[in-house]
């Protein structure tokens, strides 16, 4: 039987809400759209990108970790924080690359990157994971 978008996503995210992420990150998990807008939080948000249906189901999710900037200098101007990022790529790569699951096949689509968050000083690290489900 095939799943919606919402169910992938629902299953995806307990996936990661139970994975060593728990233990590390300051904030709270979250689905896509309910985060709120101005948090300053340490955050991972489950998003649902693409997906195909077939006897196989395929699509790409997305996982988001927000990490507050840093100040830079006594001049209170904020810059990404390059350590914590750079140590949750490296977490995030590695519970990625072993996740094991009975229902979907996952593969990372790319290398963790991290952009800035508009309008708030935040950056997130953003990771493509790629998903397969058999729906016979």
């Amino acid at each position: 039987m095939e799943k919606t978008e919402k169910q992938i996503e629902k299953d995806v995210f307990r996936i990661v809400k139970d994975s060593e992420l728990k233990n590390v990150i300051g904030g709270s998990f979250y689905r896509a759209g309910m985060r709120p807008k101005n948090a300053m939080t340490e955050d991972v948000v489950v998003k649902f990108l693409t997906g195909i249906d077939g006897q196989e189901q395929s699509g790409i999710v997305l996982i988001h970790i927000y990490v507050s900037d840093i100040p830079a200098s006594n001049d209170g101007e904020l810059v990404e924080n390059i350590t914590r990022i750079d140590n949750l790529e490296k977490l995030l790569n590695n519970i990625m690359s072993d996740i094991e699951n009975d229902e979907y096949l996952f593969v990372k689509d790319g290398t963790p990157k991290s952009f800035p968050v508009e309008g708030i000083a935040q950056h997130y690290i953003n990771l493509r994971l790629h998903y397969r489900r058999k729906t016979f």
